[in-house]
């Protein structure tokens, strides 16, 4: 599965904006638009197969996705569901990125500018 996007007045054909997935990749768990219409947010298994990632494109396709999450421990995985915050600027999602099976909340800007951040105060 792929993820594209086209303009709603119909004045372009459809864009890819989910990048090019290693063999066999996929967009899974959903995408969300940010709230300023500008990136789509997306969780797939894009770089290495079974492991699910979230990342961040322009919704024009403009450029390349970047990954929003950091380095995955052996195991990890993004979580099903994340949210994008009301002024467009960063992604907050569950993921068990530093220790396989513990989830914890993580936050990234949108755009990919600086690495996520792990909540501090307690794990999920």
């Amino acid at each position: 599965f792929e993820l594209f996007a086209v303009p709603t007045d119909g004045s372009a054909g459809p864009t890819k904006v989910s990048g090019t997935a290693a063999g066999g990749g996929n967009v899974f768990g959903g995408w969300e638009v940010s709230p300023d219409g500008s990136r789509v947010i997306y969780r797939g298994d894009q770089d290495t197969i079974g492991t699910f990632e979230i990342y961040s494109a322009p919704i024009d396709g403009s450029s390349a996705p970047v990954k929003l999450n950091g380095a995955m421990t052996t195991g990890g995985n993004a979580q099903t569901g994340f949210q994008i915050t009301s002024d467009s600027s960063r992604v907050v999602y569950l993921a068990d990125q530093d220790t396989d099976e513990v989830v914890e909340l993580y936050s990234a800007p949108i755009d990919g500018s600086s690495s996520a951040t792990t909540n501090t105060s307690g794990r999920m």
